[in-house]
């Protein structure tokens, strides 16, 4: 018995020896992860500041990338504003090469206009000068009535030219009077038997 106390003895220092090997692995192996699970929450809180970093960009590329779309939005709203301007320039411009023409007739004309009064204003002064004296006065009044007479004398004849030009439809005597302005001399022959 006192073999068996040794077989045990030694089984059971064999089994302490073999579970102190194992408890020391076990221990440096949960040494080893718990180094690793520290190791690991630190890369975890590494990658979490990461990602805030990276999600604060991305919120700041967000605010970045509305307002180059406000941008772009003001920019198109500029360039219509641009190409509306550049469109009023031109029909100014188109406005105000017709205005220049304008300006030149009108001042063209002005100046004919002033030419004229200042030829009435003469005119003015050479009748009134002449009709301040009587005698002046019916030698005017004479040489117009010669220029109405005259005036009405042509006047006459046109109106004999048109009423005779448009023949005096088969008349020679019409109401007691010619129409035909000269003598006409009417020969009757027999006619000829053939």
């Amino acid at each position: 018995m006192a073999k068996g106390y040794r077989y045990l003895i030694a089984f059971l220092a064999t089994v302490a020896l073999f579970s102190t090997a194992k408890y020391i692995q076990l221990a440096e192996e949960k040494r080893q992860l718990l180094k690793d699970v520290e190791q690991i929450w630190n890369r975890i809180s590494v990658l979490e500041e990461e990602r805030d970093e990276l999600t604060q960009e991305l919120e700041e590329k967000g605010v970045v990338e509305s307002y180059l779309g406000l941008a772009e939005n003001k920019v198109f709203q500029i360039n219509s504003k641009l190409i509306e301007a550049k469109n009023t320039i031109v029909e100014l411009q188109l406005n105000m090469a017709e205005l220049r023409e304008e300006k030149e007739r009108l001042s063209i004309e002005a100046e004919k206009i002033s030419e004229e009064a200042k030829r009435l204003r003469n005119e003015k002064v050479w009748l009134e000068s002449r009709f301040n004296s009587v005698g002046e006065l019916k030698k005017a009044i004479r040489e117009i009535k010669r220029e109405i007479h005259s005036v009405k004398r042509d006047i006459n004849r046109r109106i004999d030219a048109i009423a005779t030009a448009g023949g005096n439809q088969g008349y020679l005597v019409k109401d007691g009077k010619s129409t035909y302005g000269r003598k006409v001399t009417i020969r009757v022959m027999p006619a000829t038997e053939e």
